[in-house]
C-alpha cells in the first residue's frame, strides 16, 4: 500500500473531526464538522508551507496568490495530518470550501411619532463559502484553548489569518 493510500485508509477509519482532535489535541470541535459535508479528498499532499498576508482580502485573492507560489491551498484532511501547527493564531485550509446557509440577525432603525425604534429581523444568506480553521485563543485568565471551527468566507479576512498550503504533486 502506497503511502498517500496509508493516509486515506486511516482517515477514513476515524471520523475527520475525531483526526483533528488527536493529531492537534483541541479542547472542543464545532459540531457542524463532519465526514459528509467534508469527505476524504481525492488529494492528500505532505509537503506544507504556512502563508500570511497583510491587510485584508477575499479567500478568492488568498488562494491565486498560493497557487501562483506553487502550492494548493491545504484541504480538510491535510489539515487533520499537518503536525507542525504551533499552537498559535488561526490557520485556514482553503481547498475544501463548502457551502452552508446562514442565518443573520439584522438591525434596522426607523422613526415613529413616540421616538426612535430599532428593529430587529433575521436573514438567511444561502451558500455562504466556509472553510475549516484551527484557532487558539487566549483569555484573561492566562487559559489557551485551541478548537477546529468552520469560518465565513463571506467577508474579507484578515491579517490574523495564516493559510495551509501543500505543494502542488506534479502534473497539476
Amino acid at each position: 500500500m502506497s503511502n498517500e493510500s496509508a493516509k486515506k485508509s486511516d482517515l477514513s477509519i476515524t471520523s475527520l473531526a475525531e483526526s483533528l482532535v488527536k493529531a492537534h489535541f483541541l479542547d472542543g470541535v464545532n459540531k457542524r464538522i463532519t465526514d459528509k459535508l467534508f469527505p476524504v479528498p481525492d488529494r492528500i499532499g505532505n509537503d506544507y508551507m504556512v502563508y500570511g498576508f497583510r491587510g485584508s482580502f477575499l479567500f478568492e485573492e488568498v488562494i491565486r496568490q498560493i497557487r501562483a507560489e506553487g502550492h494548493e491551498p491545504a484541504n480538510s484532511h491535510e489539515l487533520a495530518l499537518w503536525r507542525d501547527w504551533d499552537r498559535s493564531g488561526i490557520v485556514v485550509a482553503l481547498g475544501s470550501i463548502v457551502y452552508i446557509d446562514e442565518e443573520h440577525e439584522g438591525y434596522t432603525y426607523g422613526k415613529t411619532d413616540k421616538g426612535a425604534v430599532c428593529y430587529v429581523f433575521n436573514q438567511y444568506i444561502h451558500d455562504v463559502p466556509h472553510a475549516l480553521m484551527l484557532i487558539s485563543e487566549h483569555d484573561d485568565a492566562a487559559r489557551n484553548d485551541q478548537y477546529l471551527s468552520i469560518t465565513s468566507l463571506r467577508e474579507p479576512l484578515t491579517d490574523y489569518c495564516r493559510f495551509l498550503a501543500v505543494r502542488k504533486p506534479s502534473g497539476l
